[in-house]
């Protein structure tokens, strides 16, 4: 039956910006937030490097760990989570749009499964440093992830262990695009799928690239990670790019995997991304 103190419950999370319970996968409450997040996306684009903030500020990081890394041509937010060691992870999505449909599938969907993730990574004792970052300018060449890649002394290289990112989700369960996604995350994503009487399939589609790329040609094992359906040409870069069109119970599952799979990353050494 509909639960009458419902409406209050989440009026008051959103008042109050209390940080939110660790995901609980029978938690009516919870998927009525992430619901929430969801629809918060700015479908014109001016002010979609403010909403990342703001759905940050939501998942329980502080307006000081919340960081815009401007640079010339772009602008980038991270959010660090420190571990028990300099072991670092990154975990990413691009927050811009191109010109057409309203960009929530591509990829504000992106943006709001990194965030709950951080707010769930922020309530464990995690043995690596996790960089949450919402990179800018993906669609216009993926310049936010270049530009970062530059940043990033050769001689540290060996501290990063992955780079996962997520790019556009809403129909299908996970898998990996294939072409610019490392063999052993591919891997752990098949075991974790096992787990959970899931599949993890590989994909390839002619021309399709994401911020997973730079990292990976950098030598940082990396994946970009999809909830994409085969019919994802009459959505991405179209018109049909709309809420509408967003299955958001698939978006939650797709949740709840990437945190099982973040999970795993965590408990592997860095050597293991790198064998």
């Amino acid at each position: 039956m509909f639960n009458k103190s419902l409406p209050f419950i989440i009026l008051l999370s959103i008042l109050c910006s209390c940080p939110l319970l660790p995901i609980n996968k029978n938690s009516v409450v919870e998927k009525e937030i992430f619901r929430q997040q969801i629809e918060q996306v700015d479908c014109d684009g001016r002010d979609r490097l403010e909403g990342v903030q703001k759905i940050f500020a939501e998942s329980g990081a502080k307006p000081k760990e919340i960081v815009v890394e401007r640079y010339e041509k772009v602008e980038n937010v991270v959010v660090t989570l420190n571990g028990r060691t300099n072991e670092t992870v990154i975990v990413s999505a691009h927050y811009d749009k191109t010109t057409r449909g309203c960009g929530a599938i591509d990829n504000w969907t992106g943006v709001i499964i990194i965030a709950n993730l951080y707010r769930i990574l922020k309530t464990r004792n995690n043995k690596k440093t996790y960089k949450f970052v919402a990179f800018g300018k993906e669609e216009k060449g993926l310049i936010g992830s270049k530009t970062m890649v530059k940043t990033i002394p050769q001689s540290h290289v060996k501290n990063y262990c992955a780079m996962i990112n997520f790019d556009s989700f809403g129909f299908t369960d996970l898998w990996a695009l294939g072409s610019i996604s490392d063999d052993k995350l591919i891997e752990l994503g098949r075991v974790v799928a096992k787990d959970r009487n899931t599949e993890f399939l590989i994909k390839n589609f002619r021309g399709a690239s994401s911020d997973s790329k730079p990292f990976k040609q950098m030598g940082i094992p990396a994946i970009t990670i999809s909830g994409l359906g085969d019919d994802w040409r009459k959505f991405l870069h179209q018109d049909a790019d709309q809420l509408v069109n967003i299955n958001i119970d698939k978006v939650f599952e797709n949740l709840l995997f990437s945190k099982e799979y973040l999970f795993s990353v965590d408990s592997k050494p860095c050597a293991f991304f790198r064998n």
